[in-house]
């Protein structure tokens, strides 16, 4: 009440106040302010009757505002304002006091439009956008108009509420802004190896599902997290425009393809590219550039056939450790044929697979189904009511014994019963160990392969289409036909490694045992 009076008694009508848009509020936790004019006072009900300019036609003109929720407020430099009675539009340069004084309206420096001699004039003379406040940061504070502790429970649902929902879809949302649409199984490739922090994966889907779009989201959903990631394709020749197509097209990604022959000496001005495998077999001073890289991401494709080359096989794996992410596209690895195998899990993680150790190998290889069925049977029982660490240690004795090389795993597995008497009975520990095992002996947690008839869609068929579009005129089809054979004889005697010869080069060489004139030919 006492505010109220001595609020009255400092305001005068036509005074720039500040007021709640949401008057009507009962909480009083108002979120959006105006500014306007007032117009009248209710001295009983100690309100005050504000106009001021509505921003849309829905909105009124004119609010009752309690005096307890207004306050003197100037208006914002370079505002666009009218006077009230001649209508001549000016612009606001700047209040001409820092200091309010009971009472005493407001001046401001002007400048009229069509003017050039900067005027004083008063609040009470001109009309402006309710929008154009310049409160007092103090009195925002104060009233928690900033971040009010009321809105934290209702803020807090939303995040939570997004959280949950981008977790559900990790990686998915890169899918957004390409054009493409992934069946379910490649969008699970995507998401699984998003999620993962390594990102270190051999991709062996069958030929036909999609290991070339898995790879070129995953690709996109790194460069999204980071602009300035380092990328290298190793690919055949055969493949390695298919690539460039690939994310061109269908991602709006220009990756170039290095040609060591035409671009020596090799300088690497880009962040991303595409190499051919056999470019980086024959040429060492591609290799010497290239390994002096620190790539965020790896991808080499068509893997299956590096173990035929040792020396590119060689080359590969050093560049794959020197890589802080690798995605190895592959035909589906044979488990039975263990050397082959290890060669390809040794290129995805070079640190942990050797390929010389293949006693060891073989060793874990077999024991893949015991260790499997152990994990689940263990993780099944990791319960907190009804936990038992020595129950837990005999159940994974047997992974023990089979990897009995590994003496920080008996370490791990020990450490449960010793915390039998803590509040959670060894269940973290217990946890650690699973943890342990899963990310170190489970091969197939790090190699994806999907199957045609494990996936029970309808998948397109490739066919082969011998139709053409175009057909020649009679007399270009005779002569067509005339050159067919001196063609294929010039491949065979000029280009006996070429598959397709240009054909300007192919009707150079024929052009004089031919009976057509070089017009005619042309």
């Amino acid at each position: 009440m006492d505010r109220d009076v001595g609020l009255e008694q400092s305001l005068a009508i036509g005074m720039y106040v500040r007021f709640p848009f949401e008057a009507e509020r009962t909480d009083n936790e108002f979120r959006e302010f105006r500014i306007g004019q007032i117009q009248s006072f209710n001295s009983i009900a100690h309100t005050s009757l504000i106009r001021f300019d509505p921003q849309n036609e829905d909105e009124p003109s004119e609010i009752e505002c309690s005096n307890n929720h207004i306050d003197r407020c100037r208006i914002l430099p370079d505002t666009i304002f009218t006077t009230l009675y001649m209508r001549r539009p000016g612009r606001i340069l700047i209040h001409c006091s820092d200091r309010w004084i009971p009472g005493q309206f407001l001046d401001y420096y002007v400048l009229f439009e069509g003017e050039k001699e900067v005027k004083r004039i008063s609040e009470a003379e001109i009309r402006v956008s309710s929008t154009r406040q310049n409160p007092n940061p103090e009195q925002q504070l104060r009233r928690y108009e900033f971040q009010n502790p009321t809105w934290k429970s209702l803020r807090d649902q939303v995040i939570e509420g997004y959280s949950t929902l981008r977790n559900a879809t990790f990686g998915i949302e890169d899918l957004v802004g390409s054009r493409i649409m992934l069946l379910a199984h490649q969008a699970e490739v995507v998401a699984r190896v998003l999620s993962d922090v390594e990102c270190r994966y051999i991709l062996a889907d069958e030929v036909g599902l999609g290991k070339t779009i898995e790879a070129c989201v995953i690709l996109k959903g790194l460069m999204r997290r980071n602009k300035n990631l380092q990328i290298l394709i190793v690919a055949p020749s055969s493949l390695a425009q298919q690539w460039h197509n690939e994310l061109n097209t269908k991602f709006w990604l220009d990756f170039p393809i290095i040609h060591p022959r035409q671009e020596l000496p090799i300088k690497l001005n880009s962040t991303a590219y595409i190499v051919a495998t056999e470019d980086l077999y024959e040429e060492n001073e591609l290799w010497v550039v290239l390994s002096q890289v620190k790539w965020g991401l790896l991808i080499v494709d068509e893997a299956h056939h590096l173990r035929k080359s040792p020396v590119l096989y060689k080359h590969i794996r050093q560049l794959s450790a020197l890589s802080e992410r690798a995605l190895i596209l592959s035909a589906t690895p044979i488990q039975r044929r263990a050397k082959e195998y290890l060669k390809i899990l040794a290129l995805m993680h070079p640190q942990r697979y050797h390929p010389e150790d293949i006693e060891a190998f073989q060793t874990i290889l077999s024991a893949q189904g015991k260790i499997r069925r152990k994990i689940a049977s263990a993780s099944y029982n990791l319960n907190p009511d009804d936990f038992d660490p020595e129950e837990f240690e005999e159940e994974l004795e047997v992974v023990v014994k089979l990897l009995k090389h590994d003496r920080l795993l008996a370490q791990l597995l020990a450490r449960v019963p010793a915390q039998a008497g803590s509040h959670d009975r060894g269940l973290n520990e217990a946890k650690d160990v699973l943890a342990y095992i899963s990310e170190n002996y489970r091969i197939e947690s790090r190699v994806i392969r999907n199957r045609r008839a494990h996936l029970h869609i309808q998948l397109p068929e490739r066919k082969l289409d011998t139709s053409y579009s175009y057909v020649p005129a009679e007399e270009e089809a005779a002569t067509l036909e005339a050159l067919y054979d001196p063609y294929i004889d010039a491949c065979g005697i000029k280009w006996p490694l070429c598959a397709a010869p240009s054909l300007g080069n192919a009707l150079q060489s024929i052009e004089g045992n031919t009976r057509y004139s070089p017009s005619h030919l042309h």
